[in-house]
């Protein structure tokens, strides 16, 4: 099981003008007609991933669902919810992640730098420091139990300590390409991910 340490070494801010009437709305239609799938656990204590029809939400089912592409509905999603201190053509993603409390994400790395911004409740980032490879060509996600994960025939490391941070609406956080993390929320949350692209 990783540790956490103190989160310095991280990228991370708060721009609070992301919290605005006018992007709620936005963000709302943008999800009613975005294809979502749901992220959650299956019987054997594994990360599985269900596409389901677009539009519709997992609201009644145990799991975080991540609504896809947002700015091909809401273009202007990809500047109202950049923080300031990001270039805007460092941005050519939009997903969010709608979590009901004791939900998250496994420990799991991905192709694209992602800045994070928070929207509604918490959620507990734990980041790993470096890059797990140099230029991933998918993501992966480390089995629940395993010390080691095969990465296209390369053995992995499962990483041991990760740096903790905490997101409150408002707060923002850059993972960059290929470092390991996983998420927890125990209050519900809403949040997006802004891609670099691939």
């Amino acid at each position: 099981m990783a540790r956490s340490k103190p989160s310095a070494g991280l990228v991370r801010g708060t721009d609070t003008r992301v919290l605005d009437r006018y992007v709620d709305r936005l963000l709302i239609h943008a999800l009613r007609s975005s294809q979502c799938k749901l992220m959650s656990i299956d019987a054997a204590g594994e990360h599985q991933e269900i596409m389901l029809p677009s539009g519709l939400g997992a609201a009644a089912l145990k799991g975080t669902s991540c609504f896809l592409n947002l700015e091909t509905t809401a273009p202007e999603l990809r500047t109202l919810l950049r923080p300031s201190q990001i270039a805007a053509e460092a941005i050519d993603r939009v997903n969010a992640y709608v979590s009901p409390r004791n939900c998250g994400t496994p420990l799991h790395f991905d192709v694209r730098t992602v800045w994070i911004v928070q929207l509604y409740g918490c959620k507990t980032w734990m980041v790993g420091d470096t890059p797990a490879v140099h230029a991933p060509h998918r993501n992966c996600v480390a089995p629940q139990e395993a010390s080691w994960i095969d990465y296209d025939g390369r053995k992995l490391p499962r990483p041991r300590d990760l740096n903790e941070a905490v997101l409150r609406p408002g707060d923002w956080l850059m993972v960059p390409q290929a470092v390991w993390h996983q998420t927890h929320t125990s209050v519900g949350s809403v949040s997006v991910t802004l891609a670099a692209p691939a």
